[in-house]
C-alpha cells in the first residue's frame, strides 16, 4: 500500500474533481477540510427535501455549536479561522464550512491576505435584522443562546 503526503492527496482530489462534476458532485477543500457537495439534484423528491432542509421553508435548524460560531462571527467580524478556533479553544472549521454552505457567512481575503469571515445579507434576513447595527448583546435571544455578559 502506497502512502500519499498531503500535497499529493490534495492534487489527486483536485484532478478527480472534474470527473465528479459529470455526475453532479464537487469536492471543496478549504483550510484542509474536504467536503463533498452536490451541484445538481435530478431526483425531484430529493430536491424538494434538500430545499426544505436548506432553509427555503424558513425552518432552518442549526445545532447550538453552529449558532455559537455564527454569533462569534457576527460580533467579531471580520474574523479569521485562527481567531475563531482560539476563542473556542477548538477546531471549528467544519462549523464555519456549514455556515458558509448555508450562505449565512462569506469568506474573503483580508488586508493581510488571510482568509476572513463575515455575515451575509441572508444572515440579516434569517434573523430579522435590517443591519448589523441592530446586532447587540441583547439580541442574542435571536440565536437562542444564553448571554455571557
Amino acid at each position: 500500500m502506497a502512502a500519499l503526503n498531503n500535497v499529493e492527496l490534495i492534487t489527486a482530489l483536485i484532478s478527480f474533481n472534474w470527473q465528479l462534476g459529470l455526475v453532479g458532485l464537487q469536492l471543496r477543500i478549504l483550510n484542509g477540510v474536504v467536503s463533498l457537495l452536490t451541484t445538481e439534484v435530478h431526483n425531484k423528491t430529493l430536491a424538494a427535501y434538500l430545499s426544505e432542509q436548506s432553509g427555503a421553508s424558513g425552518n432552518l435548524q442549526m445545532t447550538t455549536a453552529t449558532l455559537e460560531v455564527l454569533a462569534c462571527i457576527a460580533f467579531r467580524q471580520p474574523i479569521s479561522q485562527a481567531e475563531i478556533d482560539l476563542l473556542f479553544d477548538a477546531d471549528k472549521r467544519g462549523l464555519v464550512v456549514t455556515l458558509r454552505d448555508l450562505k449565512l457567512v462569506e469568506e474573503f481575503a483580508g488586508a493581510d491576505g488571510r482568509l476572513r469571515f463575515a455575515t451575509t445579507e441572508a444572515f440579516l434576513q434569517r434573523f430579522g435584522l435590517a443591519s448589523l447595527q441592530e446586532l447587540t448583546w441583547a439580541s442574542l435571544s435571536i440565536f437562542h443562546l444564553p448571554q455571557s455578559r
